[in-house]
């Protein structure tokens, strides 16, 4: 690790951190040949740099700028060739800061599960958008999810498609989700739609669920 700084406050600090990681065993994963290099001049703040984890190789970028209410995150850019996460927003401090950030995930393969939780075999290709409003202490959160040739624990679909609204932290959140589901197969039965719609407010729960079957 190599690090540097100069400079007094803020407004005036140029420092660098770098990190080299070479392969090694960490918390139950296995690290490959890994860098990452984080600089802040004034209130300019960068994060570059790549991660091997697991056999699989994830490029990292991100760029903002501090300011003083809020972190501005002009771009988070995650690579992998199974997928991409891309963010951008405002990040506020403290449980009154503001949120207004924009997250899309593209072409996700569902795999990339296993590295991180190697119990877990699921398969299937997600993409999302989603959006986080509000603020910190009460956060809104709206998006919308695709799935495609989906498989988990001798279930499968061939999509499952979502749109969700969240508020705030509390269980069960207030909000809304309807879920739709075409070719859905289970124990040799297959269902050629289902859907379901969940409700809460204020604790007043409700759930609307349908399914259709094709007749034999």
């Amino acid at each position: 690790m190599r690090a540097r700084a100069e400079g007094t406050g803020i407004d005036k600090l140029r420092s660098s951190v770098s990190v080299n990681i070479h392969p090694s065993a960490f918390a139950g994963f296995t690290v490959g040949e890994s860098s990452l290099t984080a600089t802040m001049e004034k209130r300019l703040v960068s994060l570059e740099g790549k991660l091997e984890l697991s056999g699989e190789s994830f490029g990292l970028a991100a760029h903002g700028a501090a300011g003083e209410n809020a972190f501005m995150l002009d771009n988070l850019n995650i690579q992998s060739s199974r997928g991409s996460l891309i963010a951008r927003g405002v990040l506020g401090y403290g449980r009154s800061g503001p949120l207004d950030m924009v997250v899309n995930l593209a072409s996700a393969d569902l795999r990339l599960v296993s590295v991180f939780l190697p119990a877990v075999k699921i398969e299937g290709i997600v993409s999302s958008t989603g959006t986080l409003k509000g603020t910190m202490s009460s956060p809104a959160i709206a998006a919308e999810l695709d799935v495609r040739n989906v498989a988990f624990s001798g279930l499968g679909a061939d999509g499952i498609s979502a749109t969700i609204a969240i508020e705030g932290f509390r269980l069960p959140p207030d909000g809304t989700a309807d879920v739709r589901v075409s070719g859905f197969r289970a124990g040799g039965t297959t269902f050629d739609r289902i859907s379901a719609r969940a409700r809460n407010r204020n604790n007043s729960c409700s759930l609307e669920l349908s399914a259709e079957k094709a007749p034999l």
